[in-house]
């Protein structure tokens, strides 16, 4: 026990602090108050000042001696120190004993230091040494609990139920918690409160401090313990099961032999495990299971599941725990040996694997089982590559032959043959009719004519196009082909007994015709209504007459009408017998011109107003006798002339025509007037002034039926062109070509909705090309499937239309004059070279189209949506490999969907671009290889297709040529007319693009 410093005294009850101040009193009266007091030592040490009594924070039993250790001190005579301060400890003077100053009862006995109290509480101890008369005058408190229990008593009750129902035998279900009541007293009468635990028999429950949670089902024993004691009179707690929640699937064994069987048990449990008796079960199992009685068995190899389920309630309401039965195979019996991959033929070096099964009689798979291979023969051109018995075996062969292989099951008398084929070569195919680069035209059935081979396996079968085809004795075959129009792909697969293809391709044009394109004589290849020209009634007339911004055909004739008829208007001399009249210096207002269309041409309204002219008269009059003559000036004015006239317009020869087919000319307002005194003879000249009227209508009438219809034969006659421009090369080295685009005026239509001109036009160029065809490909009714219906859109102010067989003459020209033929560097290929580790930059490409280029819109979803066709493309690439040169020969057709926009080229000029889509149907072949790279033929041709795909993706080589310019119609409207000034001139702005019934149709207007 330590001893330290005692504590300050606790508390005592009133009557025991009244007994200490009286016991102080009569230690003080017994001392006596002389000096004698605490200097009972004679030596001169430190004087004692304070007795305290000290223990040591602990508690005492009740009944048993309890220790308390007393201690002298002197006083503290620091400054400021508290009249009761310790100082330093000092040792006692003589034998001390312990005084109880205040407690719940008396005490025992005391002897010395040693004191036995009976009942529990808090006591108030202090020390004296009476031989010193030293009185401790604080005093330490001391607690004392409960000695050993002498009597006990062990109770129970639920935990959810109240305090008060306490028993010495209780029986619950499984899962409730129990409480454990400990009562018991010592010797002395004083209740045990703490220091209980519990003896639980059996220990299959484990109490935890005073309580029991009753999981486990059984009768239990349950006793307080308290400091090594046991009620020896323990209670009782009986745990019964609880509902059933589990159900448990048992099998022994749980691993058996096909064939054989396991006993099988179902136990159902409750929550914690205790089991339930005479539980309804039913049994679920797996099909590969067999339910004997309470025996289950199988002949499926593998891992079963065996379920105890409730036979009447929901199987939910339980946790149903399966049983698994393994299943080992049974002895082997069977050997199976596949081949992959799995053909017919193989080729040469080819590597097959040969997976081995092994079997018992049920058949399940023995994976264990160790398999040998041999090879029976022939004695070489193999060799095994992977001949462990525990992994597929690997043999690769060689040579073209029939081997034997036989397969054995280690330890066993198993054993399996295989035999294997191994044809290296591929078929040999080709097509024969039509030939390379064929455009063919009669009846839209084509017979598709070829060879095919094989000297190992044979033709397994023959397809073109996906139609079966029928290989004869002599390897020949034909198929019918349905043409279409345009270009025609051809794919020809034929496929022997190995699996190996060959694949051969053509690509040709049909149509019902075609044009023979000639620079020579081009009209022999004109395309009939090959552009359209519509001028709708507010092209000719819009009411809108700005000279400074003329945009209708009225606009522009004001303008050539006030420059070309000022002064020839009036004619110049109107004489008659002794009357000579003389007109000059003639003015007028602007002319006011209207056009309106009608049926078989234009009426012309015109209106001049303001118009005079300076007057000379010389005239000889008799007045009465005398004759004299007289000579004066004067003016004629008039205040309008009126033109009313019907021109009929027509195409004659290619050329523009037309007439007046009746006029009315009428002058409003004019009057005469002389200067000086010859207006004393005013009437006699107004008397005459009709007369003149009349032949200045007659001769203006006859001027403008002159001039208008000239005026509009030359603005008609320049729309007829031919020009010839240049198509530079865009791709490696082809030559640069001159097309000539030629058009001639053939139909001129008037109605009450504009006019519609007609022309027949061609491309030409000289020819460039090595190949002939018969000539570029005619839309021609689409084979009779597609009538051109195209109407012009009359709707419009103005409207060009141009017929997509002239498109495919631009396409031709350039083509014909040797465009497309043309050598490529590799480098031109871009960032995508590389080809089986080579780089393409020391390659050359040679391309050359053995048919032209062509737009085909027949038979598409919609008129927006043409195709853009190449057939029979050749291309030549030779690329250096170390000493050896490696050559590739490819023959391609591609069908690739496209758009036709209205753009302008770089100097703005209105031009129609074909703009390949992504859209591609291509066939690709590589037709040969160089000798030294044969064995790789089919793997150069897969490279080849893959770079020619990403090629067409960038788009076609030359696409960016597929440009139609539209060379601006240009009117000078100085050349038709003195008057106007140098560089008047009226074009065509293009707005709008559509495409119907084979037309490009183009909206613009009049600038």
């Amino acid at each position: 026990m330590s001893r330290h410093a005692p504590n300050p005294p606790r508390r005592a009850s009133r009557r025991w602090t009244t007994l200490c101040a009286l016991a102080l009193a009569l230690v003080a009266s017994g001392c006596g108050t002389d000096a004698q007091e605490g200097q009972v030592v004679t030596d001169t040490g430190p004087t004692i000042a304070h007795l305290r009594a000290d223990t040591g924070g602990e508690d005492a039993y009740a009944g048993v001696n309890f220790t308390v250790v007393c201690r002298a001190f002197e006083a503290d005579t620091s400054p400021g120190a508290a009249p009761d301060a310790l100082g330093p400890e000092l040792p006692l003077p003589g034998a001390a004993t312990v005084v109880v100053l205040d407690g719940p009862a008396a005490p025992i006995a005391i002897q010395g230091t040693k004191v036995a109290l009976p009942k529990v509480g808090a006591y108030t101890v202090a020390c004296r040494v009476p031989s010193a008369g030293l009185v401790d005058t604080v005093g330490a408190r001391l607690e004392v609990v409960a000695g050993p229990a002498t009597a006990m008593e062990t109770r129970l009750r639920p935990k959810a139920s109240p305090p008060t129902a306490l028993a010495t035998t209780l029986d619950v279900k499984a899962g409730t918690a129990v409480v454990v009541d400990c009562t018991g007293t010592d010797a002395w009468d004083n209740p045990v409160i703490d220091g209980w635990s519990l003896d639980v028999s059996p220990s299959s429950l484990v109490p935890n401090e005073l309580q029991l949670q009753a999981n486990k089902a059984g009768q239990f024993t349950v006793a307080c313990r308290a400091a090594g004691t046991v009620d020896t009179t323990p209670a009782t707690l009986t745990v019964a099961a609880n509902v059933p929640k589990h159900l448990f699937a048992l099998l022994d064994p749980e691993h058996i032999t096909a064939g054989n069987a396991a006993k099988l048990g179902c136990v159902a449990t409750d929550a914690w495990g205790n089991p339930i008796a005479g539980f309804p079960f039913a049994v679920d199992h797996s099909e590969d299971l067999t339910l004997k009685g309470l025996y289950v068995t199988s002949t499926v190899a593998g891992v079963h599941t065996v379920k105890c389920v409730p036979e009447t309630d929901k199987w939910d309401l339980y946790t149903i725990h399966a049983a698994a039965l393994t299943v080992r195979p049974g002895p082997a019996s069977e050997l199976i040996v596949a081949r992959v991959p799995n053909k017919k033929v193989y080729k040469r070096d080819e590597k097959v694997k040969f997976p081995a099964t092994v079997r018992d009689d049920w058949g399940n798979v023995r994976p264990n089982d160790g398999v040998t291979v041999a090879v029976l023969s022939p004695a070489a051109g193999w060799k095994v590559l992977e001949a462990d018995p525990h992994k597929d075996k690997l043999v690769k062969f060689a040579k073209d032959a029939t081997y034997k292989l036989r397969f054995e099951v280690e330890k066993t008398a198993l054993s399996a043959e295989l035999s294997v084929l191994v044809d290296g070569a591929p078929p040999l195919l080709t097509i024969e009719d039509p030939p390379w680069g064929s455009t063919l035209t009669g009846k839209p059935s084509v017979q598709i004519k070829g060879k095919a081979g094989d000297e190992g396996s044979g033709v397994k079968n023959l397809t073109v196009n996906g139609k079966t085809g029928y290989v004869d004795a002599a390897n020949a075959w034909m198929v019918q082909h349905g043409a279409k129009h345009g270009l025609n792909m051809v794919l020809a697969v034929a496929e022997d007994m190995g699996g190996e293809t060959t694949e051969a391709t053509r690509g040709f044009y049909f149509s019902n015709a075609y044009y023979k394109t000639d620079a020579a004589t081009p009209k022999g290849a004109m395309v009939k209504n090959a552009m359209q020209i519509f001028a709708g009634k507010k092209l000719f007339d819009d009411g809108v007459h700005d000279p400074y911004k003329p945009d209708d055909l009225a606009t522009i004739l004001e303008l050539l009408m006030g420059s070309t008829l000022t002064s020839g208007l009036l004619p110049s001399n109107v004489s008659q017998g002794d009357l000579q009249v003389t007109l000059k210096n003639t003015k007028m207002g602007k002319p006011k011109v209207s056009l309106t269309p009608v049926h078989g041409g234009l009426k012309v309204a015109m209106r001049i107003d303001n118009i005079s002219t300076d007057l000379k008269v010389k005239a000889k009059l008799k007045l009465g006798p005398i004759k004299t003559s007289v000579s004066v000036s004067g003016t004629v004015k008039m205040d309008s002339v009126k033109i009313d006239m019907l021109m009929k317009m027509a195409i004659q020869d290619g050329k523009a025509t037309s007439s007046v087919a009746n006029s009315n000319v009428k002058i409003d307002g004019m009057k005469l007037s002389v200067d000086g005194i010859a207006g004393l003879f005013n009437p006699l000249f107004n008397l005459l002034l009709g007369t003149y009227k009349k032949q200045i209508e007659a001769e203006l009438k006859s001027a403008l039926v002159g001039e208008i219809p000239k005026m509009l034969n030359d603005i008609l006659t320049q729309l007829s062109v031919s020009e010839t421009f240049e198509v530079p090369p865009t791709v490696g080295n082809a030559p640069t070509v001159k097309v000539t685009f030629i058009t001639v005026a053939k139909e001129l239509q008037f109605t009450p909705d504009g006019a519609l001109l007609k022309f027949d036009a061609t491309f030409v160029s000289a020819k460039g090309t090595k190949h002939t065809v018969l000539g570029s490909i005619a839309r021609a009714g689409c084979i009779g499937t597609a009538p051109d219906t195209f109407v012009i859109d009359k709707s419009q102010r103005m409207q060009l239309a141009m017929h997509d067989d002239l498109t495919n003459q631009l396409l031709y020209a350039i083509w014909y004059g040797g465009a497309m033929t043309m050598s490529i560097p590799g480098s031109a290929l871009g960032d995508d070279q590389a080809l089986m580790g080579f780089s393409l930059d020391k390659a050359t490409i040679d391309v050359d189209l053995l048919l032209p280029p062509i737009l085909e819109a027949c038979a598409m979803p919609k008129p927006s949506v043409i195709h853009l066709q190449v057939g029979d493309a050749f291309a030549t690439m030779r690329l250096p490999i170390g000493s050896d040169e490696l050559a590739l020969y490819v023959a391609a057709s591609v069908d690739m969907s496209a758009e036709v926009v209205m753009s302008k080229d770089k100097a703005g000029v209105p031009q129609i671009e074909v703009v390949p889509g992504k859209d591609v149907g291509m066939l690709i072949e590589l037709t040969d290889i160089s000798k030294n790279f044969a064995e790789s033929k089919a793997a150069f041709g897969t490279i080849i297709k893959q770079l020619v795909t990403k090629e067409l993706e960038k788009g076609l080589p030359g696409g960016d040529q597929l440009k139609i310019p539209l060379p601006p119609t240009v009117i000078d409207l100085s050349t038709l007319g003195a008057g106007v000034p140098a560089g008047s001139k009226v074009t065509l702005a293009l707005t709008k693009l559509d495409r119907a019934g084979g037309y490009t149709a183009i909206t613009a207007e009049l600038q």
